[in-house]
């Protein structure tokens, strides 16, 4: 994502209550860097974060859900989201999502909550019917995020403009949305 993305959406937390608050608290807005340094998390931990920094989060203002805090540069969201989410046993919301939009139309994806833990759908808009969610790659370490369809037709179209390119369809993954 770019430098200019907006988050839009919220992740609610099910068993929230005032010692998780407090533990949370010492998650939102933290640098990464400070936090291992800190104990709160260890080396490895720090890893799967990868190019992320800072725990870009807020609680909502009933204090039942996470949102973005507006900063700048955000990404890997979905990676603290299951670091935080793990280190405190949260129960996310199953499908809660954040709508990761950058300045191209494009440049879209979902940040999801699928069996407790949050994952990214690059270009998925949908909020209700059916996703199709493709996997691209013809080695298990050039795999790449294909994008998801709101119809099986469009994706169709993708995997035919896609098999024509030399590339193999490795997973196709359909979703129904509420």
């Amino acid at each position: 994502m770019g430098h200019s993305t907006n988050y839009t959406g919220t992740i609610r937390i099910n068993n929230l209550n005032l010692e998780k608050v407090r533990k949370l608290k010492t998650f939102l807005g933290a640098d990464k860097r400070d936090l291992m340094r800190d104990g709160v998390i260890t080396e490895a931990q720090m890893d799967l974060l990868e190019y992320s920094y800072f725990f870009d989060m807020e609680l909502d203002e009933e204090m039942t859900a996470l949102q973005w805090n507006g900063s700048e540069k955000t990404n890997g969201l979905e990676n603290w989201l299951n670091l935080v989410g793990c280190a405190l046993d949260l129960d996310y919301q199953e499908g809660d999502s954040l709508l990761c939009q950058g300045e191209e139309i494009e440049d879209r994806y979902l940040i999801m909550i699928e069996g407790g833990a949050a994952f990214m759908r690059r270009g998925a808009t949908a909020s209700s019917g059916t996703l199709v969610h493709i996997t691209v790659g013809q080695y298990y370490d050039e795999r790449e995020m294909g994008p998801v369809f709101a119809s099986a037709d469009a994706a169709a179209e993708y995997i035919t403009k896609r098999n024509a390119e030399g590339d193999l369809i490795w997973e196709i993954i359909t979703r129904t949305l509420a």
